[in-house]
């Protein structure tokens, strides 16, 4: 699903509505402090939607609604676009299939099997829900993988919706983005928040209206665990034992291997239970809160939820609700990011 998203934003591109879509790419990223989440989160959300309203809801929608406003909030949900959702579906079809004939699902025939038989699959609408999209709905786990493939491409947040990076020290965030609605990093050092360091799809010159002058602005914005970005290999100072620095040393070194040997042989076993084990690592360490140094008390801590797609009519009540109290990285449902 995120690479599906990267080339087709999934919500409305109109400008009468840039307002609302800007409202509802924030609210939909679930604190997660994600352009890339809240994208996901725009296709499992139309999903749900779509598998769960009944005709008769949605003529209920349309008969009942009192103003223009909520005729078009209940016919465009959430400002997403329905052509444009189907791209994103067609693109996750296509990537699924390419894993499958390159070896990197070994019951890929089974998988498909299932989904020729199952009723509720649509052939407009792609959801893998199989085994290998087991965490999916793993927030720091997500952000890990959305930062290995916008690598180097790494910033920090100063504060006050300023940004830097290695090149250039004062850079701001798209409009557009989640991160321009609100204020990430609390001012107050008791108070725990995300890690302040994100990774970003491009820089771009823009023209300060009424001026001559111009900005730098960040677009396509991620949040990332301080992990995240050690096992890059991103160039940061910390302190540490040298006995723990040898231990990252190792840990990177076996991991790039193993992902190596993964393009080279997808179907080696062994290997596949190695990059098992070092996923269940990966997850431990991105959801470690960590306290960035002695002078704060506040700790640095994934938060957030990544929507589940239910393609079953069935109570999304119940659903929305664990939604908002699980802890990042604990929801027990299942999304679909396609092993991406």
């Amino acid at each position: 699903t995120i690479a599906a998203c990267s080339d087709t934003d999934v919500y409305n591109s109109s400008r009468d509505a840039r307002d609302a879509v800007k409202a509802h790419r924030e609210d939909l990223s679930n604190n997660t402090l994600s352009d890339h989440i809240s994208s996901v989160n725009g296709f499992n959300f139309w999903v749900t939607s779509h598998f769960t309203k009944t005709p008769q809801e949605v003529m209920y929608a349309l008969i009942f609604t009192k103003t223009p406003q909520e005729v078009m909030y209940a016919l465009t949900e959430r400002q997403l676009s329905v052509p444009q959702l189907l791209t994103v579906s067609r693109y996750k079809k296509q990537f699924f299939e390419i894993l499958c004939s390159h070896g990197f699902i070994p019951d890929a025939e089974a998988i498909l099997k299932d989904r020729s038989m199952n009723q509720s699959t649509r052939g407009d609408i792609f959801v893998e829900t199989s085994k290998y999209s087991v965490d999916a709905t793993h927030v720091g786990l997500v952000k890990c993988i959305i930062g290995s493939g916008l690598f180097p491409n790494i910033a920090m947040y100063r504060g006050k919706k300023l940004m830097r990076t290695k090149l250039d020290n004062r850079l701001t965030p798209a409009g557009a983005s989640v991160i321009a609605q609100r204020e990430h990093v609390s001012l107050d050092d008791t108070l725990d928040s995300p890690s302040p360091y994100f990774v970003f799809e491009e820089v771009v010159q823009h023209a300060i209206e009424g001026t001559t002058a111009t900005r730098l602005i960040l677009r396509g914005l991620t949040s990332v665990p301080l992990w995240s970005v050690v096992l890059m290999g991103t160039s940061i100072l910390f302190r540490a034992s040298f006995s723990t620095l040898e231990m990252i040393r190792n840990f990177k070194r076996e991991f790039h291997r193993c992902l190596t040997r993964k393009f080279v042989a997808p179907d080696d076993a062994r290997n596949d239970e190695k990059l098992n084990e070092m996923r269940e690592i990966i997850k431990e360490l991105v959801n470690i809160p960590i306290r960035p140094n002695e002078l704060v008390s506040a700790h640095w801590e994934e938060k957030g939820v990544i929507l589940e797609p239910i393609t079953v009519a069935q109570e999304t009540s119940e659903s929305a609700s664990r939604g908002d109290t699980q802890p990042a990285g604990e929801h027990p449902e299942v999304a679909d990011n396609d092993e991406s």
